[in-house]
């Protein structure tokens, strides 16, 4: 997608954006490996990097260990029976599932390059495929224990409290996330569980809170799927009237303490989805675009600018599953080949850019992308993540605002405007601080009062060219912002 330009803008700055962006590198996929088989599954990225998953440890094996990837090591096995690594924390901890020698299930554990890979489960405390949803940075581990005789169970681990259950909205319950204050989200059913198609809400779980209830959109159920460290919670709810045996109508949602849940809307059709949210309360996810089902496109939507179509690869599906704190959304995307899926990393700057499978792979798809532009996924050999895949990684260069504030008060200060004093500097300046506040509206703003400053300066104290490449260098700033 093209990104939106205000309506005030000078038609020469719409010009030069689309010359600006038009022309960006595809980027290369790097191959992460196996542990000896051809199959490999990445599932977590932290901020430096590493990656983990779990792989083949041979040809035809249906044997799979868990695997921590680093830019440094490549991929290492972390072994111990079959097992599954789920999550990765800033300090390069690992959580995950193990079998030791159960064969009902996998048992939680976390990994650390100190004590390697040990149980953080009582013995017999569950069975039947306990699993880890996600581990924060101060090593507090939630998922779920699943048991033959209990209904299944959310639970919180920390090395100084130990493992506890979360409790119940009346039925089994999962947690998928944490975010570093220790709040706990997932999804509980309403009513002991006698059949899958039962009523099941979002949740929220704090030490202090306990389970609370988040409700719905007026529809029977709803489902988080994760929260960032300001409490902000996404997932999807059915709105009123609607059932899930009917296949209608579910929106994405965005919770929060202070406003509760708050539908995001749909792109014109009638259902949406919210998978996951950034740091600065930007959502991703799919949504139909017409009242039928045959289209169905990735979206992003900000506090700024609600809900915007971030388009497909050629194909009628795209959906996002990831955004970082730059702006940058991966997923995947139908091609004018319906058999073939690839990988798209979109920005406001580029809109959707495909990321090529890896070479003899027909198809690709983007799943993880942390702040460093490091991008997570698979290489497969046939569409829908069906057959053989195989982990893969684009490194996807990430624009720096600040950098680029600081490199343009320089080009203005290497044009010795005595004419316009320190106007223009100044208003980049104040975009700095309100940007590094966290105060991006504010910083959208100014930006456009430079703009408007810039081209009634175009041809007078400004020459033409320096007007054009002072704008097409703020419209970058902008798009990278999100403006």
């Amino acid at each position: 997608m093209t990104p939106t330009l205000s309506r005030t803008l000078p038609l020469v700055i719409v010009i030069t954006l689309f010359v600006a962006t038009g022309v960006v590198a595809q980027p290369a996929p790097i191959d992460l490996g196996t542990l000896g088989g051809t199959s490999s599954t990445p599932a977590a990225v932290n901020e430096s990097g590493d990656i983990v998953g779990w792989s083949e440890v041979a040809i035809g094996s249906v044997m799979r260990h868990a695997f921590l990837w680093t830019p440094t090591t490549g991929m290492m096995d972390l072994g111990q029976d079959t097992s599954f690594a789920t999550a990765i924390n800033n300090l390069g901890h690992v959580a995950g599932g193990a079998l030791y020698g159960d064969p009902f299930g996998t048992h939680p554990f976390l990994w650390t390059p100190e004590d390697g890979l040990v149980e953080i489960e009582p013995p017999h405390l569950s069975c039947c495929g306990s699993t880890v949803g996600a581990v924060n940075d101060v090593d507090q581990v939630v998922g779920t224990l699943d048991n033959l005789i209990r209904p299944s169970r959310a639970f919180s681990w920390t090395s100084t409290g130990g493992m506890r259950t979360l409790g119940s909205l009346g039925g089994p319950s999962h947690a998928v996330d944490v975010n570093n204050s220790g709040l706990v989200v997932g999804t509980g059913l309403l009513v002991p569980r006698l059949f899958y198609f039962e009523p099941r809400h979002a949740f929220t779980w704090t030490d202090s809170t306990g389970m609370v209830d988040l409700g719905t959109l007026g529809g029977r159920d709803s489902a988080a799927v994760d929260v960032n460290d300001d409490g902000q919670v996404v997932g999807w709810s059915y709105t009123v009237g609607s059932l899930e045996s009917d296949g209608s109508i579910r929106h994405a949602f965005l919770w929060t303490a202070a406003d509760g849940m708050v539908s995001l809307g749909t792109l014109g059709g009638p259902n949406s989805e919210a998978t996951a949210v950034n740091a600065r309360g930007w959502v991703v996810g799919q949504s139909d675009v017409t009242p039928g089902p045959s289209l169905v496109h990735a979206f992003l939507s900000t506090p700024d600018h609600g809900m915007t179509d971030l388009g497909t690869l050629g194909g009628n599906f795209s959906t996002a599953l990831d955004v970082n704190d730059r702006g940058q959304v991966v997923g995947w995307s139908l091609t004018t080949d319906p058999a073939v899926g690839r990988g798209f990393v979109w920005t406001a700057a580029t809109g959707i850019m495909e990321l090529p499978p890896l070479r003899g792979y027909a198809n690709s798809e983007a799943r993880l992308v942390n702040n460093s532009g490091y991008v997570v996924g698979v290489s497969c050999t046939r569409s829908y993540s069906v057959g053989d895949c195989r982990a893969t990684l684009w490194v996807v260069p990430v624009d720096d605002a600040q950098q680029l504030l600081a490199d343009t008060i320089a080009l203005i200060a290497s044009y010795n405007l005595k004419r316009l004093g320190t106007s223009l500097p100044d208003k980049l300046q104040i975009t700095s601080n309100f940007a590094a506040a966290g105060q991006v509206r504010e910083a959208c703003g100014t930006l456009t009062g430079f703009l408007n400053q810039v081209s009634a300066q175009r041809g007078k104290a400004l020459t033409v060219a320096q007007a054009s490449a002072l704008a097409t260098r703020v419209i970058r700033i902008r798009n990278v912002l999100g403006c």
